[in-house]
């Protein structure tokens, strides 16, 4: 049996807050589904999202 791992795939790296929305950043509402669709029309399977909070703890009081 193949892991999906051993098949070549293509895809697109972006953003979650580059999609459109009527909160003026992309969520992963609507849009984001539209754009799912539109990766698997170009027979694109892979969607790499860039990370959404900080990886590292933010001490207390700082400002954002």
């Amino acid at each position: 049996m193949s892991s999906v791992l051993d098949k070549r795939r293509a895809g697109v790296l972006l953003h979650i807050t580059s999609l459109p929305s009527t909160l003026g950043f992309g969520s992963m509402g609507r849009h984001a589904y539209r754009f799912v669709d539109f990766l698997k029309e170009c027979g694109l399977s892979v969607w790499q999202v860039l990370p959404i909070r900080p990886l590292h703890r933010v001490p207390l009081g700082t400002p954002h």
